[in-house]
């Protein structure tokens, strides 16, 4: 391989936008440094790393500079500022590049003097910007263009284009208007509308009197300096809202008679108007101030200072988690974690930690989306982490608290470091992570307290909220944030340790924790010695090694689940297949359809699997006797339905699995194969799959002696489709296996097996990007023939026919053509009484080549052998509509239907044979 070729090969260089407010940092190509300066949006500043000084001083902020592509920032060299007298630049690469000597995050000059505004001009340049390069370091950065930050940029990611050209610059658009372009405070004063005449000769009420009974309320009893005092430490809006509650107040709280102490809070940090950031120490009108500033924001003109105004505000709001890191920086001493070094390693599915050259058996650990390289950006996910680890006591006899810092990255919360500190012990007490000055929430350990089990929220960015759960019922209250759309769920078990200790797990980037777990704290024997020599302790290590996960099999705590963790007492989870698709987040959707101790199994009665177009997985679904949902996969499943009917009354059960991939898509299930205890087999997928490619398959691990009570799947975090898929299991009697059921089943004619045929008609029906499915029933023995019909969000509408179910007598297994979706009308046939001609009306598509005859079902005419017919679906006008009409002779047997079928059309073939066949049985 040609290395400095595979170098060369760059990919697209993506448009990049600011990491501060969103809006793109527009790139030009110069033959000659432009004369003038350009517009604010093509002005930009970097935080940047010089590679060429590997120390911690090697971080600066740079001059203002221009973007002559999309991956690089020229900046003046030396100590010029100004870009236009430049007459020496240097390279900033805007994309991570190991042989870049410069390289660094970009920003709008205009977006970094108001940072520099919100943080008081009080920290320096290039201090600030070591904090910001760490910060984004840490942060997805999806196709080296935007950061993923929790956050729509306050809509302005409507403007996000990746690749090729930008979205036009709309100069009517706040998002396009310089924020640092703002009148004077003077002027601002000038803009504010005049108080309304009522407002200023109107008479104020007094407190409540026997004449004036009005004012009912707390505050209306209190003087109007009182109520003053009391409004001046509030916020506009609260202040606002409060005068809506009723019109007394609203007379009360006269807002041109409100103090000026009050209108000069609203420009300090935290309250409405501080993204104007005015000099509060200067004397003047606040009132008139706040009124003008608020006019440019009400403005419904255009102007370029109101349009600068509200984009400023937009800014503002965005720049204070920013700004936040920045001053936590400023306060820590470092950036190292707390906590002992420590390595964690897996082995066969086996976690372990090794820290001062003593290795200890980990019992749970959770994790997020970690990339494959720590030298690469990464689109989603975080850093590779830096390991550490702490004993502390999962048992406090005199009681304690456990402290959790927290640190807001963006719009999100995540956790950023634990400490444990017994009562009265005025030593620091073991931690991993950080603490502060990053905030800090405390946990009170009662008298007595021992911790049972810890709760976690994850995203793939990292750990966002913790609760513990500790003896006597007693559990603290989620610390972080624990229910957003992208958070999955897990336990962390804790051992029982006759120490009464046991080892903390954290994996940290620079400002948060992105793993989490528990570890023994002593080696496995030092526990059982310690274990023989006091028989009061009930401790086995192995047990619980067993507990939390055995050979290919593990409990539901060994994962995070993105749908509710079920809580059966005696589940296990089989190895997720394919073992090919990698990645360390991987929530869990539970598709439980046996229920505690397969107690719903006793009514299961269909098995449906969705396919997309292309013949890949996005769901599953289960049914029971009433046609109700059993369980489900999250998701909308407008793709193909494949159906598979149970005799869940009868005993059958589904006792194996098996998943299948294609060479192309090795990380995506393109198949499932089920089995039961009655000797059936179903195989949901392609029929190129199945029979006539090459695939991968690998058997969902199971126990002996157990059925399959659900399964779990995982998906990709860009589409709908599955990624990895395992089965549930329960060990109790009534989820044992049922005795193998061996029905007799008549030799049937297989279609698939005749590749030329199903080639024929797939061909007749095939599209490009669609995958093709079979499905056969025999006419022999049939007792029931009843119609399928599509629904809202399915591939077939309400008007077509979708499908065709057969039972039959003598309790052969009912057979599925076509899909299965929502029940339409039936008819009985008695024995003896075979199907003498079946007849099919297909639609004709508008748009396709007449040649194909390609279209869905829309109605079909049963006649049997007894002169019994029956006429299902409708059509306004079926003389314009394919027409496939099959039928036996004299000579000649129906002996069944075979219907293939993709998420666009049907294709449709009557099986005859000769009348002394058998095959058609």
């Amino acid at each position: 391989m040609d290395l400095d070729a595979e170098w060369n090969s760059e990919p697209e260089a993506s448009n990049k936008y600011c990491v501060l407010c969103g809006v793109i940092l527009l790139h030009e190509e110069f033959e000659d440094v432009p004369e003038s300066r350009r517009p604010w949006y093509e002005e930009a500043r970097a935080a940047v790393k010089d590679h060429n000084f590997p120390t911690d001083q090697n971080y600066f902020l740079s001059n203002t500079g221009i973007l002559p592509t999309c991956d690089t920032l020229f900046i003046p060299m030396g100590d010029e500022d100004d870009y236009t007298k430049a007459d020496t630049f240097d390279e900033v690469s805007l994309a991570p590049r190991a042989r870049a000597d410069l390289s660094g995050y970009a920003f709008h000059d205009s977006c970094w003097m108001l940072l520099q505004d919100r943080l008081w001009d009080i920290i320096e340049p290039d201090e600030i910007a070591e904090s910001l390069h760490d910060l984004f370091y840490c942060t997805p950065h999806p196709d080296l263009s935007t950061f993923r930050l929790g956050h729509d940029y306050g809509g302005a990611a409507e403007t996000h284009k990746p690749f090729g050209e930008p979205e036009p610059v709309d100069l009517l658009s706040p998002f396009y208007a310089d924020p640092y372009m703002i009148p004077a405070p003077e002027k601002i004063e000038e803009n504010a509308p005049d108080v309304p005449v009522q407002w200023r000769n109107g008479s104020l009420l007094g407190p409540s009197t026997v004449a004036n009974p009005g004012y009912n309320s707390s505050l209306g009893k209190l003087s109007l300096d009182v109520i003053h005092d009391i409004i001046t430490y509030l916020p506009l809006e609260q202040v606002i809202n409060l005068r809506l509650t009723c019109r007394d107040l609203a007379q009360r709280i006269a807002f041109h008679c409100l103090p000026q102490s009050f209108w000069k809070r609203q420009f300090r940090l935290g309250y409405a108007m501080d993204f104007v950031f005015v000099d509060i120490e200067q004397s003047r009108d606040w009132y008139r101030l706040c009124r003008g500033a608020m006019a440019y924001l009400k403005a419904n003109d255009q102007s370029e200072f109101s349009l600068s105004f509200i984009n400023r505000k937009r800014i503002r709001h965005l720049l204070e988690p920013i700004a936040s890191i920045v001053e936590i920086d400023q306060q820590r001493s470092g950036k190292e974690p707390r906590g002992r070094r420590t390595t964690c390693f897996e082995f066969n599915g086996e976690w372990s930690l090794s820290s001062n050259n003593i290795d200890v058996d980990v019992v749970s650990i959770h994790r997020a989306e970690l990339p494959s390289s720590p030298f690469d950006s990464f689109d989603e996910g975080c850093r590779v982490p830096r390991y550490r680890s702490c004993t502390v006591p999962s048992f406090m006899p005199n009681g304690g608290e456990i402290r959790v810092s927290t640190v807001r990255i963006g719009a999100r919360t995540f956790i950023s470091g634990i400490s444990h500190h017994l009562a009265g012990d005025l030593k620091a007490g073991p931690a991993v992570g950080y603490g502060k000055p990053m905030h800090e929430e405390s946990i009170k350990v009662p008298p007595g307290g021992k911790t049972q089990w810890i709760k976690v929220a994850l995203c793939p960015e990292g750990l966002r909220g913790i609760r513990f759960h500790f003896s006597g019922e007693f559990s603290s209250d989620f610390i972080g944030d624990h229910d957003d759309e992208d958070m999955a769920h897990g336990s962390l078990a804790i051992p029982m340790s006759p120490s009464n200790r046991y080892n903390l797990i954290a994996g940290s980037d620079k400002y948060k924790l992105n793993v989490i777990g528990t570890a023994w704290a002593e080696k496995a024997e030092d526990i059982i010695d310690e274990t023989n020599r006091n028989p009061q302790v009930q401790t086995d290590v192995e047990t619980l090694r067993r507990q939390m996960r055995g050979p290919h099999m593990y409990r539901p705590e060994s994962h995070l689940w993105a749908t509710e963790q079920p809580a059966h007492e005696h589940l296990f989870l089989g190895d997720l297949q394919p073992s090919s698709a990698k990645m360390t987040f991987q929530p869990l959707f539970d598709i439980d359809f046996g229920g505690k101790n397969g107690e719903k199994l006793e009514r299961l009665t269909e098995m449906v699997v969705h396919m997309s177009s292309d013949g890949r997985i996005i769901g599953m679904t289960f049914y029971d006797t009433d046609r109700v949902m059993a369980a489900h996969s999250p998701g909308r499943h407008s793709g193909v339905h494949l159906a598979f009917l149970i005799d869940g009354p009868g005993g059958e059960r589904i006792t194996q699995a098996v998943a299948a991939t294609d060479n192309l898509f090795a990380d995506y299930i393109h198949g499932l194969r089920v089995f039961t205890n009655y000797g059936r087999k179903m195989d949901f997928g392609t029929v190129q799959l199945w029979h006539f490619s090459e695939l991968h398959s690998k058997r969902l691990q199971n126990m002996r002696g157990s059925i399959i009570t659900g399964f779990v799947t995982t998906k990709h975090s860009n589409d709908a489709h599955l990624s990895k898929i395992g089965v549930q299991v329960q060990l109790g009697s009534d989820s044992d296996t049922p005795p193998a059921v061996c029905r007799d089943q008549p030799i049937r004619y297989m279609p698939h097996k005749d590749k030329c045929l199903f080639r024929r008609m797939a061909a007749l029906i095939h599209d490009e990007g669609l995958k093709e499915y079979d499905s056969y029933a025999s006419f022999h023995a049939v007792n029931q023939i009843q119609v399928s019909t599509g629904g809202p969000e399915k591939c077939r509408g309400s008007s077509r026919i979708s499908g065709m179910v057969f039972d039959y007598h003598n309790g052969r297994s009912p057979e599925i053509v076509g899909q299965h979706m929502e029940e339409g009308d039936a008819m009985e046939l008695s024995e003896g009484e075979d199907v003498q001609a079946i007849t099919f009306w297909l639609s004709k598509e508008s748009g396709v080549d007449p040649m194909y005859m390609r279209g869905q079902v829309v109605a079909v005419l049963v006649e049997t052998t007894h002169a019994q017919s029956k006429m299902f679906g409708s059509h306004p006008a079926l003389q314009e509509c394919t027409k496939r009409k099959f039928q036996a002779t004299s000579k000649e047997v129906l002996g069944g239907i075979s219907w293939i079928f993709n998420t666009s059309y049907d294709a449709i073939r009557g099986v005859i044979f000769p009348s002394h066949s058998k095959t058609h049985l």
